[in-house]
């Protein structure tokens, strides 16, 4: 059997890595709603990464408490519910950040495959997602804008006066 040491140790680890990874995803958060970015928590890829970590660090140092007997036995019932409500939100947790990368992933390759005008975008330490939202959210603008420069030309037309 591993030395309980390092399996507590390399359990806080695990933890102190999730909070680090919940503290950069909220700034991010928070930087790109101050950029006027509207952004959900849940497409926040290291918001996701670090509550999946701290869930699984939970399970973790629960089970080597039941491992190396530190948990009394009695408290058994009440530790296979505590994994079942931890692991699933866990599992429903990395499935969003699979399903988060392949969906950017998609997104970068069909910005690739259309011809595409050069978009001027502040340099800012935000990751991928917020990048490609900050990217949508401007070309979606540009569409607006010429959308409603053609429509005048239009009305100018059907009035005579182009």
């Amino acid at each position: 059997m591993t030395d309980p040491r390092f399996l507590v140790t390399f359990g806080f680890v695990f933890l102190l890595l999730g909070i680090y990874n919940v503290f950069t995803g909220y700034k991010r958060l928070r930087k790109a709603r101050e950029q006027g970015i509207p952004l959900r928590w849940y497409r926040q890829t290291f918001l996701l990464i670090g509550l999946e970590y701290i869930l699984l660090s939970c399970v973790f140092l629960m089970r080597i408490g039941v491992m190396n007997r530190w948990i009394p036995q009695s408290l058994n019932v009440l530790i296979i519910p505590f994994y079942i409500v931890v692991l699933v939100p866990s599992a429903v947790l990395a499935g969003f950040i699979v399903r988060q990368g392949i969906a950017s992933l998609r997104q970068d390759r069909q910005r690739s495959a259309q011809p595409t005008r050069v978009v001027s975008q502040r340099a800012t330490n935000v990751d991928g997602d917020e990048m490609s939202q900050q990217r949508q959210v401007q070309a979606t603008r540009q569409q607006r804008r010429e959308r409603r420069q053609k429509a005048a030309a239009a009305r100018r037309r059907r009035a005579g006066r182009a």
